[in-house]
């Protein structure tokens, strides 16, 4: 398994559960530990939700104090030329994570 892969399928948002991702909008953009690269939300359907095209088959697999895991349908498909695109929506203008971060 190629540790960049894997480093592109997390976010340093924390502690996103699954019932936090279903208060974002579409097009929304989370960050991954790759600063280049974004997690794109493409449908917020419950019956569908996706990212980046993925679906989420297992929401909130693992929930510790730290982290929480979500199962998906496959490898993520982090397109190149996104990470160059501005964000449309930050994560952090959701659910205030950025004010949270800098200690606002």
């Amino acid at each position: 398994m190629n540790p960049y892969l894997v480093a592109c399928h997390i976010t340093p948002v924390h502690h996103l559960l699954y019932s936090d991702l279903c208060h974002l909008k579409p097009l929304t953009l989370l960050p991954t530990l790759v600063p280049s690269k974004t997690i794109l939300i493409t449908s917020t359907l419950s019956s569908n939700y996706r990212i980046d095209n993925a679906l989420i088959t297992h929401p909130n697999l693992y929930i510790s104090s730290r982290i929480v895991v979500h199962g998906i349908d496959r490898i993520l498909d982090l397109h190149p030329q996104r990470s160059k695109m501005p964000p449309l929506l930050h994560v952090g203008n959701v659910l205030g994570a950025a004010s949270s971060q800098t200690g606002e």
